[in-house]
């Protein structure tokens, strides 16, 4: 299948359009709110880069990541015992990829999209700045709003996830189709949580392997560092 980079531009500039002739922008007031929270949660803006506040939203103090700075970093595909979204019950709402930007400077999400098993499980339609060495849980449309944990970023994308107990390759793409990382997730076996992550966070070179062999008795870490600590602060780095 192929991506190319107009049917990409012409479907993200349609969704983004202002114009009173072509679909009008979604509200971005649910990120700025998530936004506003993690920074009272925190005590900082949480744009901030070292101290100085960045955009909230995608924008010309923002560049797009280039390809080859975001890494997958952790992807629950069957995060059994997790309710993510804290709606209340586990299910396929709470399946997230979870990246992390090894760009020197924030960078805009803007456009990136996500591919599973050969299909393009949906794009980036708007999100915060992702500053270096934090993470972003990219998360389906249907995943109700929640607060993720300090050092990282919930971003929606436009559609639901649907990953699947059957694995597959999960790649993340440019606006231009570039591939910024991708890895072959196996199929789950058995029951209980198939998560699959980096044995070192934020590390290309790092293999992947069952979150269970690696984090200190956790099955997930979405949002945080294997052994818990906030981005950008893992042990790794």
């Amino acid at each position: 299948m192929r991506y190319g980079f107009d049917r990409r531009a012409a479907r993200l500039a349609a969704t983004l359009a202002l114009s009173g002739c072509l679909p009008a922008m979604p509200d971005a007031a649910p990120l700025r709110g998530i936004a506003s929270q993690q920074a009272d949660a925190t005590g900082a803006d949480a744009g901030a880069v070292d101290g100085e506040p960045q955009d909230d939203v995608d924008g010309p103090a923002c560049p797009p990541a280039l390809t080859g700075e975001l890494v997958l970093n952790e992807i629950g595909l069957r995060p059994t015992g997790l309710d993510l979204d804290g709606d209340g019950k586990v299910s396929a709402r709470d399946e997230y990829v979870e990246i992390v930007s090894n760009a020197p400077h924030p960078v805009g999400l803007a456009g990136v999209t996500l591919h599973f098993a050969g299909q393009e499980r949906g794009v980036v339609v708007a999100a915060p700045c992702l500053a270096p060495r934090h993470a972003a849980l990219l998360v389906g449309s249907t995943t109700a709003p929640f607060l993720p944990p300090a050092g990282s970023l919930r971003v929606a994308l436009d559609r639901t996830l649907r990953l699947t107990d059957a694995g597959g390759r999960i790649a993340l793409r440019s606006l231009a189709g570039g591939v910024h990382d991708a890895v072959d997730a196996p199929a789950a076996a058995g029951t209980g949580p198939h998560v699959w992550a980096r044995r070192a966070d934020g590390q290309f070179d790092a293999p992947f392997a069952e979150h269970g062999w690696l984090g200190p008795g956790r099955a997930h870490s979405p949002g945080v560092c294997l052994d818990g600590s906030a981005f950008p602060h893992c042990p790794t780095w």
